[in-house]
């Protein structure tokens, strides 16, 4: 079999590469008429080792007033009867909301010129399979075109013309690549009015490289022959390894990336239901944390939305609003960022939209937004994450912080909120932990941040041993599950699954619980030469380091217990406080140990405050719990 695959190729290049020192061709100007569509029938050569030729593909653009109008003229050899199966029954897809489509000619033609039409019952509108259980987008139509009376031997011709009726929101923008499933002995494509163009070669020394366009007034214009078919047959795999025209209304990624930031936003701001959506998915296991409610979301949108990737009509389909995905539960990649960029508004997160660095290889100078299918969207989950995450709205997947600095941000989607290139690195310490833990079965999920203070740093223990070190201190530790961790410069990021069973109740049937602090030594933080049995002290203290510990609780209570232990508390002075509050709401605890300080100088007519702050914060019944049954 591989053998046959070789004669093919060898034959195909045989027959096609007579004229391929001359590529590029001055023929006639296209549209063609009949007869020259009959003298290419008539003067074709015999064909060997192949399935079928393209004898003329023509495409004829024009742009006028935001209306795109695309005759598009088809001749086609058929030589093997598995050509005649593959060519036969052309599909032709069209937007009925917004274009209109119109077959000029639908014609089998005899080796001797001799023609006869297809019949009226040959033209039949279909719903797309992609676009079947999508109730929004069952305008797209595709005309299937029946050719009658065929043989190997014969020709089909097939001249079609879409034209717009209504502007597309989205600038047009088109990639096109010559070569195709069959070779192709003649191609023309022509681009009037305001339309942009650029021939793309990744190789330019290529045997194949397509040549620059000719300009005449305000119509570009290529004309080719003797292309081979696409190398192995594989148009899509290849990607941007082939060559190819790209044609545009806009001539700038940021003119494009405009166009894109105000139909995404204009998508994203309508989001009724997504609210009552979110709580649903926080009802049964509360976020712990913005990269939890990031991970959450990304999955329960990918099964939330069905993704269409179906979208054959020349430039992305405007974004719907992200109530009416929701209530379709169907999505585009565009409206998959759409709806991730309201969930981000929704919990804070800072959301940026880029293009791969893959674009710079599809096209240079114009954008070419088409073949790319979506922007990519880059968020950072708020205060309690210093890591960026990626997008991909084709897969669904949110994948690790964004290290990638060859990819090219094009533009803010969202307020006007920090660049991504600003710093934001932590506090020299800093701790964050989000925990929900359920009493009644002792399932623990905790997320976290913890960074490298002069203690850690100077501990021959490693993140991942001080990590399972802290766990194994306050859990079952035979029970605690598989932690993940992203280490980077300034700190780690964990996730864990523990078991944590409550202690028994003591004589008086109450039961003491104590909540996990930090891994590291609370009692560091006070400045050295501070005696906290002191009240006064004369000298100015100067503390180790700024620090901040942001820790949430999430406590589900069993049945038949009462909160003894429910005190809110806090403590300050200037550049340092400190806050615990408590709130119960049926059975669910919702405890939150806030603390911040600056570092600054301590001095003496600031001590009692500073002592005052750090006995409160410090105070062991700040993260203890005390239960006691009801019965």
């Amino acid at each position: 079999m591989q053998t046959g695959k070789h004669i093919t190729l060898i034959g195909t290049l045989t027959v096609l590469l007579v004229l391929t020192a001359g590529i590029a061709s001055a023929s006639a100007v296209g549209p063609l008429g009949d007869a020259a569509v009959r003298s290419r029938v008539e003067n074709a050569p015999e064909f060997s080792n192949l399935e079928a030729v393209i004898l003329f593909e023509g495409r004829y653009l024009e742009l006028h007033a935001g209306l795109v109008s695309t005759r598009v003229q088809r001749l086609t050899r058929i030589v093997s009867p598995w050509g005649l199966e593959h060519v036969s029954d052309p599909r032709l897809a069209f937007d009925s909301a917004r274009q209109e489509l119109t077959v000029n000619a639908c014609r089998t033609y005899q080796p001797d010129g001799y023609f006869y039409d297809s019949p009226v019952n040959a033209f039949n509108d279909v719903t797309p399979g992609g676009v079947a259980l999508a109730v929004d987008f069952l305008t797209i139509r595709e005309m299937v075109v029946t050719h009658t009376g065929l043989e190997p031997g014969y020709c089909i011709w097939l001249d079609y013309t879409i034209s717009e009726t209504t502007p597309s929101a989205l600038p047009y923008n088109e990639v096109f690549t010559p070569q195709g499933r069959f070779p192709t002995a003649e191609y023309e494509l022509s681009a009037t009015g305001d339309l942009f163009g650029e021939t793309v070669n990744p190789d330019p020394a290529g045997l194949f490289a397509l040549p620059e366009p000719e300009r005449d007034g305000d119509t570009l214009r290529w004309h080719l022959t003797e292309l081979p078919a696409s190398p192995g047959e594989a148009t899509d795999r290849l990607g941007d390894q082939i060559p190819r025209v790209v044609l545009a209304a806009v001539d700038s990624w940021d003119e494009l990336a405009g166009g894109l930031r105000e139909q995404l936003i204009l998508a994203s701001e309508s989001c009724d239901g997504l609210e009552e959506w979110l709580l649903d998915l926080e009802a049964d296991s509360p976020f712990l944390d913005g990269r939890d409610a990031l991970r959450v979301c990304t999955e329960a949108l990918a099964d939330r939305t069905a993704l269409l990737t179906y979208a054959p009509v020349g430039v992305p389909l405007t974004p719907r609003s992200v109530s009416r995905v929701l209530e379709t539960s169907v999505a585009t990649p565009l409206e998959r960022v759409a709806l991730l960029m309201a969930i981000g508004h929704h919990r804070g997160f800072e959301t940026s939209l880029f293009f791969p660095s893959t674009s710079r290889t599809i096209s240079r100078d114009i954008p070419a937004l088409g073949i790319l299918g979506s922007p990519y969207l880059k968020l950072r989950p708020g205060w309690d994450s210093d890591s960026h995450w990626t997008f991909h709205p084709t897969s669904g997947e949110v994948t690790s912080p964004w290290t990638d600095q060859r990819d090219m941000p094009v533009l803010s989607i969202l307020d006007d909120r920090a660049s991504w290139e600003m710093d934001c690195l932590p506090s020299p310490r800093r701790f964050t932990l989000n925990m929900y833990w359920n009493l009644n079965d002792g399932t623990v999920h905790a997320a976290g941040f913890c960074s490298f203070d002069d203690r850690i740093s100077g501990n021959p223990l490693t993140p991942e041993t001080l990590l399972a070190e802290w766990v194994g201190g306050w859990s079952d530790e035979t029970e605690t599950g598989a932690s993940s961790m992203l280490c980077n410069l300034s700190g780690f990021d964990f996730e864990l699954d523990a078991t944590v069973t409550p202690p028994a109740a003591d004589d008086r049937g109450r039961t003491t619980i104590e909540l996990p602090l930090p891994p590291l030594d609370l009692q560091t933080i006070i400045p050295a030469g501070m005696t906290l049995a002191h009240s006064q002290c004369r000298a100015r203290l100067f503390p180790v380091a700024p620090i901040s510990i942001q820790i949430h609780w999430l406590i589900d209570l069993p049945e038949g217990v009462e909160l003894l232990s429910g005190e809110n508390a806090g403590a300050g002075f200037p550049g340092a406080s400190f806050t615990l509050e408590r709130t119960l709401e049926g059975s669910r605890l919702n405890s939150t140990y806030h603390l911040e300080w600056s570092g600054d100088p301590i001095d003496p007519s600031g001590y009692a405050d500073c002592r005052q702050f750090l006995l409160t914060a410090l105070d062991p019944a700040m993260s203890t719990l005390v239960l006691k049954g009801t019965d």
